[in-house]
């Protein structure tokens, strides 16, 4: 949305300039009227997403001009911002590490999804066979990473030859391209004896096959169901439900703000592994105007995207 700058601040308030814009999956669910976890984005308004801002003005002393900040920014250049509210934190840039990182590995809806995904909810050890599916996007190539790094076998579903070929230069011990392969008839061949525990970030088909590839007291961990973001067709959902109960599989959904306490711990492991080189990142940063959002966003859909996807609309400092 491109409106003029805000021209004054109340008390406690601070006006944002924003810098990097976080484009997600979820995005596209805030434009619907699909039921939700947060109000959907009405026309005409700003929509909604996390960005990482400086403070330009500040009536607020906890918040002097120059600092960098995360925040609900919302696609547009500037933004009055509440601390506590619209304004999240302050970001500590003391690791050296890109600023950008902040809404890609170290983020809420990024680092600590994984961590929690892996560590909390599905509760890898080296016993277990895992599958993730959307494995290439940045929360699923971050959890296989993850999950190898606690000795369980990987495998990896991601959309063609490159997507695959990545996952297990990541080290993911398999890898099925969903596009040239059927899923199922994979997993029999890779684990004929079943999987215990699946990272979903997809749904759909993809979903359902695995599904009649656990073994009983298996654990899933609903992070997302892209599948069905952009899907108007009413043939959705799961049609293997059923294997749920046959083989008393324990399914979790996902809202990482459920989580905020855990995100002092869940940081600093993920930074010792970053700085130790034993999990890898990538982003795909786009420095074009706030116009191209629609078709920047759609890349996420059709797969072209090759890293935490966002946008830079202004420089760092």
């Amino acid at each position: 949305c491109i409106e003029p700058k805000p021209s004054s601040l109340e008390d406690g308030q601070v006006l944002l300039k924003n810098v990097y814009i976080s484009l997600d999956p979820i995005n596209r669910v805030w434009m619907s009227e699909k039921p939700q976890f947060m109000p959907p984005v009405e026309l005409n308004d700003v929509v909604r997403a996390c960005t990482i801002s400086i403070v330009e003005e500040s009536k607020n002393k906890e918040y002097p001009v120059g600092t960098h900040v995360l925040a609900f920014g919302g696609v547009q250049e500037y933004a009055i911002g509440v601390p506590g509210q619209s304004v999240l934190n302050i970001l500590d840039t003391s690791n050296g590490l890109p600023l950008s990182t902040h809404i890609s590995v170290f983020s809420a809806h990024i680092g600590l999804t994984v961590w929690h995904g892996v560590k909390k909810a599905l509760k890898v050890t080296s016993e277990d066979v895992v599958v993730v599916s959307g494995a290439s996007g940045t929360v699923g190539s971050l959890a296989g990473q993850l999950c190898k790094l606690e000795g369980a076998k990987v495998i990896g579903i991601a959309g063609g030859p490159a997507k695959c070929e990545r996952l297990l230069a990541l080290g993911f011990d398999h890898a099925i391209d969903y596009k040239s392969e059927s899923v199922d008839e994979e997993l029999r061949k890779i684990v004929p004896d079943g999987i215990t525990r699946y990272f979903d970030n997809v749904g759909g088909k993809t979903t359902d096959d695995i599904l009649m590839n656990f073994k009983t007291h298996g654990r899933l961990f609903l992070c997302g169901v892209l599948s069905e973001y952009n899907e108007e067709s009413d043939e959705r959902g799961i049609k293997n439900w059923n294997m749920i109960a046959h083989k008393r599989i324990t399914v979790q959904g996902f809202n990482c703000g459920d989580h905020f306490d855990e995100i002092p711990v869940a940081m600093a492991e993920l930074g010792e592994l970053v700085a130790s080189g034993k999990l890898k990142y990538s982003e795909d940063i786009r420095k074009v105007p706030l116009e191209d959002y629609v078709e920047t966003l759609n890349d996420i859909f059709d797969g072209s995207v090759t890293g935490k996807l966002m946008m830079q609309i202004n420089e760092e400092k």
